[in-house]
């Protein structure tokens, strides 16, 4: 068949946005572990963070299980603290400390006019991000570049809340396709090849 392209699926990172991989993690990591320490007397953040991003990567991730969840159980089991205080704690990390890490993203000149082109030419357009991070963190990171900040303004974006697995599981973009009601041969990724 020749089906024609519906929907544009874009990266984040250094696609849209300048986001020096190895120093955001460093920074992120940083931030993390002294936050949780603090607020759920946790001595090792990176282990169960690291568990649960894995978890999202595997080819049997439970669908049923939003990688925000993931999150949160692999933490609380490593903590010793309840869910509700964990999901507590990752909201206030990411609302109180996760603005820290905004000097490490620069804007991409060209991002903001590539996206209002290809919803001009009726494409859906897709921030086919990692979804590692909450919806806020998503927001905060596109305001930080001046990249439209209303999550509704896309077809879909994915973050830790609405995602059930990660790059590089084929179950990711499967789930994307499935959101937006397209088929594969109807959607082209861009990316710097993450």
């Amino acid at each position: 068949t020749n089906n024609m392209i519906k929907a544009v699926l874009l990266d984040l990172d250094n696609t849209l946005i300048h986001n020096p991989d190895r120093a955001f993690a460093i920074a992120f990591l940083h931030h993390a572990e002294t936050f949780f320490s603090k607020r759920l007397s946790m001595t090792d953040f990176r282990t169960p963070f690291r568990a649960a991003i894995q978890a999202m990567c595997s080819l049997d991730a439970d669908p049923t299980q939003s990688n925000h969840e993931r999150v949160v159980s692999h933490l609380a089991a490593a903590s010793g603290a309840p869910a509700h205080d964990v999901d507590a704690a990752v909201d206030a990390f990411y609302h109180t400390v996760f603005p820290q890490l905004r000097e490490c993203i620069q804007p991409v000149t060209g991002a903001v006019d590539l996206i209002h082109h290809l919803q001009n030419e009726g494409y859906a357009v897709v921030i086919a991000t990692n979804p590692l991070y909450s919806a806020h963190a998503l927001e905060l990171r596109l305001e930080w570049t001046d990249l439209p900040t209303d999550l509704d303004t896309y077809a879909f974006v994915t973050h830790a809340e609405n995602m059930h697995t990660a790059k590089p599981n084929p179950a990711y973009y499967a789930e994307i396709l499935a959101r937006v009601g397209i088929e594969p041969d109807e959607a082209v990724m861009i990316g710097d090849g993450d």
